[in-house]
């Protein structure tokens, strides 16, 4: 999508919505529920018989490093370094997920509704000083932004093995930002005395966007102990408007390019490779390949004291990520108020993408968590899992009841 200004730093949380596929490492392309249907792989969405319904909370601590445009400008001005983090806190503990299966033979049809986005950042102010010519950085982060979607899941089982599945997404983001960046000091050229001078840029949005995108998968289960799946989900372009201001002080003169006009947001999509393997009756390994596709965003480009004239620094493409996750499940079941006990582990890496060797934004997740069964019917499942990391901890909890008889 076109626009007038383009956003490179906005942060995300990529991850699924879904308790058990969070503690299993993500890796659950080829091994997911219903319940993860919406967010990992619709083909999930067959192979059951009852009608089922599903909520989830969900609360993270996000923290970025790459894609912060703050601290790629303090880099291309030479500032000091190891001070380029901008935490992020998501929105106080809410529905992240709800939605409904239906199954019709070998069809089953769902709706649901997710909150993949859904932070706020208000009065993040940094000031830094560079001692060897005075100058002083400020920078100031505050905004809101909140992603909500809705859409239908369609799935169909073509064999015993096959189940194929699509999603159709409609997508709200409402953005409200005010990200200042500003320099001021002495400077020297060579030849010429000491000037004072300044610069000043600030990002102001505050608007919403919608857009549509769609997602298909399918799963392959032979007879045996594996299982294959496959992932492919489109990302959401925006138009966002807002206002580029962009202004130059020397000696007291002041130069101004601020204007109005369109960010262009772009969400990177994804596609997933996954393999499963139950190891007897109570073990379950998962393993998964993902690659986002963050190329489809803006170059990063960053600002320096041009003396009244825009000098960019530091131009870089943004690469695709690749992100290798394993997970593991063991099930325990006993004659005890709750049918089965399933304890989860798993961890994932997050490759670096900003294209930046100063800002490194490679990291790797460790995630845990359990779940349970129970009911006269095996009527409820309950689910929680935790994921910590340098940049993001994340805690889910996730509530399935299924209709008894159906």
């Amino acid at each position: 999508m076109a626009g007038d200004f383009s956003m490179s730093g906005f942060p995300l949380n990529p991850l699924p919505d879904d308790a058990r596929c969070i503690a299993m490492g993500v890796a659950c392309t080829a091994i997911a529920d219903r319940a993860a249907a919406s967010g990992v792989n619709p083909a999930a969405a067959t192979g059951e018989s009852t009608t089922s319904f599903n909520v989830q909370l969900r609360h993270a601590i996000l923290e970025t490093v790459y894609l912060d445009q703050e601290g790629l400008n303090a880099e291309a001005l030479g500032a000091e370094q190891g001070q380029l983090y901008m935490p992020i806190d998501d929105s106080p503990t809410e529905i992240s997920r709800a939605g409904i299966n239906v199954p019709l033979g070998r069809w089953s049809l769902g709706g649901f509704y997710r909150k993949p986005i859904g932070f706020s950042a208000a009065g993040n102010r940094e000031d830094r000083y560079h001692p060897a010519h005075g100058s002083r950085y400020t920078s100031i982060h505050e905004f809101e932004a909140r992603m909500e979607t809705v859409g239908v899941t369609a799935a169909y089982q073509v064999s015993d093995a096959w189940h194929v599945g699509i999603s159709l997404m409609s997508s709200k983001m409402e953005l409200k930002l005010n990200d200042r960046w500003e320099a001021e000091g002495l400077f020297t050229l060579p030849g010429q005395p000491a000037t004072y001078s300044g610069a000043y840029f600030a990002d102001e949005i505050n608007s919403d966007d919608r857009d549509t995108v769609w997602q298909a998968g399918v799963i392959y289960r032979p007879d045996g102990p594996f299982s294959f799946g496959f992932a492919w989900r489109e990302g959401e372009s925006f138009e966002l408007a807002g206002r580029a201001v962009e202004t130059y002080l020397q000696d007291g003169t002041a130069l101004d390019r601020s204007r109005r006009g369109d960010y262009a947001l772009e969400m990177p999509g994804f596609w997933s490779l996954g393999v499963g393997w139950r190891i007897g009756e109570t073990w379950l390994l998962g393993f998964e390949y993902v690659r986002t596709e963050h190329s489809v965003l803006p170059p990063v480009r960053t600002h320096s004291l041009g003396l009244g004239v825009s000098a960019e620094y530091l131009t870089e493409p943004i690469d695709d990520t690749n992100s290798l996750r394993l997970g593991l499940e063991k099930t325990i079941c006993g004659d005890w108020a709750i049918d089965c006990l399933y304890l989860r582990l798993g961890m994932l890496s997050e490759g670096d993408h900003d294209g930046m060797a100063a800002i490194q934004g490679y990291d790797t997740q460790f995630t845990g968590g359990l779940g349970m069964v129970f009911g006269q019917r095996d009527q409820f499942s309950f689910d929680v899992a935790g994921l910590g990391g340098d940049e993001e901890i994340l805690f889910v909890a996730s509530l399935t009841y299924r209709l008894a008889g159906n």
